[in-house]
């Protein structure tokens, strides 16, 4: 069941190895109340557009003009970034595909945030989403109701059976607590 739990949180917070110090597990009202920044957009409007570009040391911001008249998207260069160079040379390639080899030649992050293209060298993280988890069937106490214990009776007894009431030995119960922690050390949040 933690697995669960974790899978489905670690499929939230994006990956695992990503996730950051901006996350933050915490508890309300008795469930799992997860913060996270929501993950960049790399869904491009009009991604498979064909494009067919010659560029040789062109800079980025040379390419985003074209961009912006090619395909009528909103291209930002970040300032600083506008003068690296890229060389490619590509016929009928899908947009969204040039627009990661763009990324890749750069050595800049790109996204779809907000309506604009935007190439920066820190990937972009949007807004905060909260989600709100019911653990409550974790952190429930699950007892177990054992039926009566069979024992033999001594050589003296003539019963021939001996029914003994069953000892009430419950596990103690999860808290959300609990879970809250095992997810914040699995996935390294302080």
């Amino acid at each position: 069941m933690r697995t669960a739990l974790l899978i489905l949180a670690a499929g939230f917070l994006g990956a695992a190895e990503s996730v950051n110090s901006t996350a933050t597990i915490g508890i309300w009202n008795h469930q799992l109340l997860v913060t996270a920044p929501a993950t960049g957009n790399h869904t491009l409007p009009g991604g498979t557009q064909r494009m067919t570009v010659d560029w040789r040391d062109a800079t980025l911001d040379e390419a985003a003009i074209f961009l912006r008249s090619a395909t009528h998207l909103n291209v930002i260069v970040m300032p600083g970034c506008g003068e690296r160079k890229l060389t490619l040379n590509v016929t009928n390639m899908p947009l969204a595909s040039l627009v990661k080899w763009m990324g890749t030649q750069t050595g800049l992050s790109w996204s779809y945030h907000q309506e604009a293209l935007v190439f920066s060298d820190q990937p972009l993280q949007g807004a905060s989403v909260t989600r709100l988890y019911d653990v409550s069937s974790l952190a429930a106490q699950v007892r177990d109701f054992p039926g009566p214990e069979l024992a033999f009776s001594s050589a003296g007894d003539s019963n021939g059976a001996l029914l003994q009431p069953a000892t009430d030995n419950a596990d103690t119960a999860q808290n959300t607590e609990d879970i809250a922690d095992f997810l914040r050390r699995q996935l390294h949040i302080e």
